[in-house]
């Protein structure tokens, strides 16, 4: 049997697991360093990835590969990190498998690397929610909004490796008082000036929030139509943060343009709240081709 390390380097947490046939056996987390560079990230990841090969070797097993989910745009060829937003600052022309095996010890070739929401979808596609699916798209939420479309067992990356960044298409939501709002890909009007994390609560703040406030909100449905604390103890915004369902209004192109058989939505979010009241699926339903024999199915992660 084969033994894995895989590495989720997203904007805000560095998971690690080492795992065989889909199940793992260990895992640990640290933060990404993300203000700190490139250099900073390769010799923590390495540091931590070392740490876990060496408790496998303490099991008796023998790790053969280690694979990278990374936030940015990943040359899937060469291991290199393309380009990426000012979420992981200095990630950009990182070597990333390069740097990883030199500081693992290992062959090149033994660590990979690939977008993070690409890894993710492959994951679902292969045990989780789209298994036994032949397309599915996958669409997640967290510090930015990304997606990957799988097709027969592969992810589409694209000729530039962009594939899937649906974040960063315009979405008519996107906009306060007429202006369109900043991306942090330099663009404007994107769907991940709205429904990303960072942005959901930069909501909350221009309708009235407390920036330093550390309280949870909720957006419903995804996203907004309206931001307000979970605690009753915090004064609520005095305006809606946007409008109804600009995330499934996005999802419902994407499925006119792919046509999967199968859609999965993810996130760090905390789904129950969410999908509470008004789900997204509804405005995603209508935006979708409206002789779709049947709607594809929708499993929440």
């Amino acid at each position: 049997m084969m033994y894995v390390v895989g590495v989720d380097l997203g904007g805000r947490r560095l998971p690690r697991g080492c795992g065989a046939d889909g199940e793992v056996l260990f895992s640990e987390q640290i933060p990404t360093l993300n203000r700190d560079g490139g250099d900073a990230i390769l010799r923590a990841t390495a540091a931590l990835v070392g740490r876990l090969m060496r408790r496998a070797a303490g099991a008796g097993i023998d790790v053969v590969r280690v694979g990278v989910g990374s936030a940015g745009v990943i040359d899937a060829v060469n291991g290199e990190v393309v380009s990426a937003t000012d979420a992981i600052l200095g990630w950009a022309g990182t070597g990333l498998t390069a740097g990883l095996a030199q500081l693992l010890g290992l062959p090149r070739g033994s660590v990979s690397a690939v977008n993070d929401v690409h890894a993710h979808a492959l994951g679902e596609a292969w045990r989780g929610a789209a298994a036994g699916s032949s397309s599915s798209l996958m669409v997640a939420f967290g510090t930015g909004v990304g997606g990957s479309f799988v097709l027969d067992g592969a992810p589409v990356l694209g000729h530039h490796y962009v594939g899937g960044h649906v974040g960063h298409f315009a979405s008519p939501y996107a906009y306060h008082e007429g202006k369109a709002l900043p991306c942090v890909c330099g663009g404007s009007g994107h769907v991940e000036a709205i429904a990303s994390g960072p942005a959901i609560h930069e909501s909350f703040v221009r309708f009235g929030g407390s920036p330093r406030s550390r309280t949870l909100v909720r957006c419903l449905p995804w996203c907004t139509t309206e931001i307000v604390p979970i605690r009753p103890t915090v004064r609520p915004p005095s305006k809606p943060s946007g409008r109804r369902g600009c995330c499934g209004q996005a999802i419902g192109g994407l499925v006119n343009i792919l046509d999967p058989e199968t859609v999965v939505v993810s996130g760090v979010w905390r789904m129950r709240e969410i999908f509470g009241g008004n789900p997204w699926n509804v405005p995603c339903a209508r935006s979708s081709w409206p002789r779709l024999p049947t709607f594809p199915c929708f499993a929440r992660r």
